[in-house]
């Protein structure tokens, strides 16, 4: 008979908001492995549940969040959180990732995975902790920037450290392009934030204190060193530690792959107002890491003066600048900024905003 080891705590949330029940269910060790987890999960769930043909931002589809078998564990790089349904971008199936704390926390709270179906007729959001999950009402937080919506919820519940997926007035207006915000990290593609919105559920906030199971724990810690030494020594890692993933902007002007103007051309004449040197000479106010990642590629930033004064993000990284930054001709690492947190807050993927953006104009 299949067991499951470690990694899994044998647990699924389903959540129908039409209804306004949650039932947890057991999983089956040998569809887990087989699977795996993650988009592996999200993807067969999907494909079992939802009928052809579907209208994705119909109640019929399904929005499945879960994590990996090795989020949350002392694994270099393994903090993702996956969210699959049928995408209302291209009326077939999609998944996006997060990086960050939100995937760890949902496993500590003792779920491998949320499944959540039909639609609320009213604004809500799910509460999990610790092996519980209830239906709370949001109508406080709609209409919300979704930034301000996590901000607002750590509040309500006294606790600033739980952690917070949640969408903008983007997700919330059926936008297909909409993202799913977690703690400043984003799932960006396919319109995940759409679909939410389409269900009426503003935001899920999670706070955890469960162990997750280990079927090895001295295994795990020795492949865990050898990697973790690995990443550390890496040069290409101390490229990345340094700059971020904002480095590929002079990598990608110096081979003609940039994109300006949507293409129109692959060089852009002001990309060192825009690059990494930029970054960090002129809005990186701290190094920012995904939970046990070695790489610490994430840069905090914040325009210190200006007409976007005040504006900060986790990032912005190679993708954000080049789409809206050089593709849309933007002159300095200011206005991605700002256009990143003005993004980031509405719940919109800054990828196809730049895309649309620079098609546009």
């Amino acid at each position: 008979m299949v067991e499951l080891g470690g990694g899994y705590v044998g647990r699924i949330a389903w959540v129908d908001l039409s209804k306004g029940e949650v039932k947890v269910k057991d999983v089956e060790p040998s569809w887990a492995l087989k699977y795996v987890g993650g988009r592996g999960w999200g993807a067969r769930i999907v494909w079992e549940n939802v009928p052809p043909d579907v209208d994705p931002l119909s109640p019929a589809n399904v929005l499945v969040v879960a994590p990996g078998p090795l989020t949350g564990l002392l694994v270099p790089g393994a903090g993702k959180v996956s969210f699959s349904a049928i995408s209302p971008e291209t009326g077939y199936y999609g998944d996006s990732n997060a990086g960050g704390f939100f995937g760890p926390e949902l496993k500590h709270a003792g779920f491998d995975a949320l499944v959540i179906t039909g639609a609320s007729d009213r604004p809500v959001y799910l509460w999990v902790e610790d092996g519980g999950i209830e239906i709370r009402d949001a109508e406080p937080y709609w209409g919300k920037g979704s930034l301000d919506a996590q901000e607002m919820i750590r509040r309500d519940l006294g606790d600033s450290s739980i952690k917070v997926a949640s969408i903008g007035p983007a997700g919330e207006n059926l936008v297909p392009i909409a993202c799913v915000n977690c703690d400043w990290r984003n799932a960006g593609r396919t319109g995940m934030g759409a679909v939410m919105g389409s269900k009426r559920l503003k935001a899920i906030a999670v706070r955890g204190s469960l162990d997750i199971p280990v079927a090895d724990p001295e295994a795990l810690y020795e492949e865990a060193r050898a990697a973790f030494e690995h990443v550390r020594d890496h040069e290409f890692a101390r490229v990345l530690r340094k700059y971020g993933l904002a480095w590929y902007i002079d990598w990608s002007h110096d081979h003609a792959c940039l994109p300006v103007m949507n293409f129109r051309r692959t060089t852009y004449e002001q990309k060192d107002a825009l690059n990494a040197e930029a970054m960090l000479a002129r809005v990186v106010t701290a190094l920012t890491a995904c939970p046990m990642c070695p790489m610490c590629c994430g840069k905090f930033s914040y325009v210190r003066s200006g007409p976007y004064a005040g504006a900060a993000v986790d990032g912005p990284e190679y993708e954000t600048i080049a789409m809206i930054g050089t593709n849309c001709c933007l002159p300095s690492i200011e206005d991605v900024v700002y256009a990143n947190w003005l993004c980031d807050n509405l719940g919109m993927d800054t990828i196809s905003a730049g895309n649309i953006i620079a098609f546009a104009i």
